[in-house]
């Protein structure tokens, strides 16, 4: 464990697991908080992946037909971009492959 709150995170093999219980609105989730679902502007869980080349990520997804919320934001020691609920799924089942969630980010 890297972190114990707000948000935990956990180092998992060569990935880290970012666990948020609460949170309002950001830059890069405008429309988006952290509730109980009541419709698709709003969430009551996000899965942060990181990757290397979050520009790159987000290029190939957009390309894919993934959803993002905005473009990929930078808050100085992260790059962040979130994925609408369902786009990755949605573009995995059309293109034959398996879809990983996202916010994504630079770390």
């Amino acid at each position: 464990m890297l972190r114990e709150r707000d948000p935990v995170m956990l180092r998992v093999a060569n990935s880290w697991l970012i666990l948020n219980g609460v949170g309002g609105l950001t830059d890069d989730k405008p429309d988006v908080t952290l509730v109980t679902p009541q419709g698709p502007s709003s969430t009551n869980a996000f899965l942060n992946v990181r990757v290397a080349d979050i520009p790159a990520l987000h290029r190939d997804w957009s390309a894919k037909g993934v959803e993002f919320l905005t473009e990929p934001k930078d808050h100085g020691q992260e790059i962040r971009a979130y994925v609408r609920a369902g786009s990755a799924r949605r573009c995995a089942r059309r293109v034959g492959g398996s879809a990983t969630a996202a916010p994504a980010w630079r770390g």
